[in-house]
């Protein structure tokens, strides 16, 4: 019998060890393979050469598009256009020219590095169409002086021209409903010949918003409510004050910061029970966030020719640097996946420093800060945090300097377009794209500066607007009327 013969057990015991080596290595193998292809290794089919591949995550808006690379369509397996959610491309690493192309739609195109083992994440492109067709929402006799929006997008306020006080205010995610009129009392503005509104922010409710109301000879605040117009209230006389300048405490519409130029002396004013109570002294400019949160210029213990710049939180007041003497200042500051990203600077130098989290090493015993980015453009007269907080620009005439804060990375471009100087800064479209106007032209161009377009008319210092879901703008624009508020279909063939 074969189990009692010794060279047939041996021959078995043999085969069998050699079987588990077998396994054991095939394993091995697959496991390897499988490591290799985690970090982006495969076999090129062709040259049988090991590459390196990458991911390169790609969508588009506000519908899908063909994906071209180098010149050529990329199809993929389901044989549908990319968009959204957002489509893999496992590709080898490689330079790319990424084009999205859609019929009836301008090109979207950038050039992509893609290293192997990464992931590029280019999921923010916005195609608009290439013919956009006014369609009247509203028209006007006159040009209207004053519009604004909501935070959330939803209600669109036009002042009636030459009725202070009177807005038409619409539904911005349904173009078909006939606008609503909010009538702010008289009592409320100071009665002149002349006005002018300016919105300063809207409060997180949606139904608040603080303007500023210069007129013949002075300027006042005032809050509308848009909801419930009987109980908007001037800041000026509920609060027995003469302020500079006024910004929302945490986005409250009764909490008010009040800061007096002459004096330079920032206040909290309360006006639920119509108190005012001193919060910092020797002040030259700020931006507040959140309930205590502050950064500020001072004049005080400043070296000679310069200006302090601080920060403050429930804590005390904090030094983050010192700037040249300046008749303006930019101040901005915004929380970003978790971290605190503050942006200062004087415009006579040219530049702004960014910083991640400067109070938190500020109050590390012995730490120094360095700032993450310096941004510089030449006297920039605008700085501003994208609608997504990822990204911080400032803007001097046609340049743009920005902090990425999510790549750490820092852009500087000269878009070389003629701005209308009666509205010569910039403005965030949304959490990627920057806005501007250039002889009485909208023109929308990507946070890199790629991507630029020249898409309608539109009225210097009157923002365009956008639905909840960017698929409707809306803006006021000079008519044979007289001006209109026009809608325009950012999806082609849609009929709303």
């Amino acid at each position: 019998m074969d189990f009692l013969n010794p060279s047939k057990k041996r021959s078995k015991k043999i085969k069998l060890i050699v079987g588990y080596v077998l396994i054991a290595i095939a394993i091995a193998l697959v496991t390897l393979i499988l490591v290799f292809q985690s970090y982006g290794y495969d076999l090129d089919r062709k040259t049988g050469a090991i590459i390196q591949n990458g991911l390169l995550v790609v969508s588009s808006q506000p519908e899908p598009a063909d994906v071209y690379l180098n010149g050529k369509q990329y199809k993929s397996q389901a044989g549908v256009r990319i968009g959204s959610p957002p489509t893999s491309l496992v590709l080898p690493s490689d330079i790319y020219k990424l084009e999205l192309i859609r019929s009836g739609y301008h090109t979207w195109s950038k050039t992509i590095s893609l290293a192997g083992g990464t992931i590029e994440r280019v999921v923010y492109p916005f195609l608009f169409p290439t013919d956009l067709k006014a369609k009247v929402q509203k028209s006007y006799a006159a040009m209207p002086d004053f519009s604004t929006q909501s935070p959330d997008r939803h209600w669109l306020l036009v002042q009636q021209p030459g009725l202070l006080g009177v807005f038409d205010q619409y539904d911005a995610n349904d173009s078909k409903k006939a606008p609503t009129i909010v009538t702010v009392p008289a009592e409320v503005f100071t009665a002149s010949t002349s006005h002018q509104l300016t919105t300063i922010e809207w409060s997180t409710d949606n139904k608040h918003v603080l303007v500023r109301h210069n007129f013949a000879g002075g300027q006042e605040f005032v809050v509308i409510d848009r909801d419930t117009p009987a109980s908007s209230y001037n800041v000026n006389k509920a609060l027995k004050v003469a302020p500079t300048k006024v910004a929302m405490r945490d986005k409250h519409f009764d909490q008010l910061y009040v800061y007096d130029q002459t004096t330079k002396k920032l206040d909290f004013g309360d006006v639920r029970d119509s108190t005012v109570k001193p919060v910092l002294a020797n002040v030259l400019d700020f931006k507040s966030h959140g309930g205590d949160q502050i950064v500020y210029a001072s004049d005080e213990l400043a070296t000679a020719g310069k200006t302090r710049i601080m920060m403050k939180d429930d804590s005390g007041s904090y030094l983050l640097r010192e700037v040249s003497v300046s008749p303006t200042y930019l101040l901005d500051m915004a929380q970003y996946s978790g971290h605190w990203y503050v942006a200062v600077g004087a415009v006579s130098e040219s530049r702004v420093y960014v910083y991640k989290d400067p109070l938190a090493i500020i109050k590390t015993a012995g730490a120094k800060i360095s700032p993450e980015s310096v941004l510089r453009a030449t006297n920039p007269g605008w700085i501003g945090f994208s609608a997504n907080t990822q990204f911080v620009a400032i803007q001097g005439g046609s340049q743009v300097s920005l902090f990425d804060a999510e790549n750490a990375r820092t852009y500087k471009y000269d878009l070389k377009i003629a701005l209308d100087p009666t509205a010569p800064n910039a403005s965030w479209m949304d959490g990627d794209r920057l806005i501007f106007n250039s002889q009485g032209q909208m023109v929308v161009v990507d946070y890199d500066g790629l991507n630029i377009h020249t898409l309608v008319p539109n009225q210097p210092g009157l923002l365009p607007y956008f639905d909840r879901e960017y698929k409707l703008m809306y803006n006021v624009a000079p008519a044979a009327t007289g001006a209109a508020l026009n809608r325009y279909n950012l999806v082609v063939g849609q009929n709303n």
